[in-house]
């Protein structure tokens, strides 16, 4: 009977130590409502806004926080950023996205994650160009710029480049991720210079050929020889007259 009655006290010492075992573990989707070895595990769950902000106003605002779980979970707040980007949702390190039902059994780190969105500019600086109008297009998006031909009496334009002093970085297409300014670039061709209202205009010689021609045309008399002297001969005797 003694032998009995210790092998019974043996096991239920294992059974209370295998309880107390299940006890440390929480189980998924369940609480201590369903689950007789509940224990509530609390986590440390740090939040990355990953450039945006956490927060109210202005503020007391935060780049990361960090939050303790409930039961396991937290309720998960939407940073804000400029509005060039749209909040798309808190993602695990791994890359899984989480929701507030989202359940945590170890401390862990979530970071935000952002669309880009909105517009940028090209500007043309056409150097005494005739004027190229800015191009207004959406973030990312691919521009060729290579039709956009401005010009300018006397030279040759020979591109766009993005540095304004050295022009040697030549760009034909751009992918907008910032506004832009880009700068014309000109080769002189004709060294005839015709001063018109102060302002020094380089023509080249098909341009000095048509001028003269268009002046020539302008200024031809329209009355023959013979005309003319008769009308002078008019204006004489009206003079006389006049006397």
């Amino acid at each position: 009977m003694k032998k009995k009655a210790i092998v019974t006290g043996l096991l239920m010492t294992l059974m209370l130590q295998s309880a107390v075992s299940a006890a440390e573990i929480k189980t998924y989707g369940q609480d201590e409502n369903d689950n007789p070895y509940f224990v509530e595990h609390e986590s440390k769950i740090t939040l990355d806004a990953n450039g945006g902000y956490l927060g109210s106003g202005y503020l007391g605002t935060q780049n990361t926080i960090e939050v303790t779980t409930e039961k396991g979970k937290i309720e998960l707040p939407i940073p804000y950023r400029t509005s060039d980007y749209d909040f798309e949702g808190w993602y695990t390190e791994d890359g899984d996205k989480v929701t507030s039902d989202t359940e945590y059994y170890t401390d862990a780190t979530l970071y935000a994650q952002w669309n880009i969105i909105g517009e940028r500019t090209i500007t043309f600086s056409s150097d005494g160009g005739t004027d190229i109008l800015p191009i207004t297009a959406k973030y990312g998006e691919k521009v060729s710029i290579a039709s956009l031909i401005p010009t300018k009496p006397g030279f040759a334009f020979k591109g766009w480049y993005t540095d304004a002093r050295t022009k040697e970085n030549r760009v034909t297409e751009i992918t907008l991720t910032d506004d832009i300014t880009v700068y014309a670039k000109w080769e002189q061709v004709s060294n005839t210079v015709n001063t018109i209202r102060k302002d020094w205009i380089y023509w080249t010689d098909e341009e000095i050929a048509m001028n003269q021609e268009i002046m020539e045309n302008q200024y031809k008399p329209t009355y023959s020889t013979e005309q003319i002297l008769k009308l002078i001969q008019m204006l004489q005797q009206i003079l006389m007259e006049i006397k």
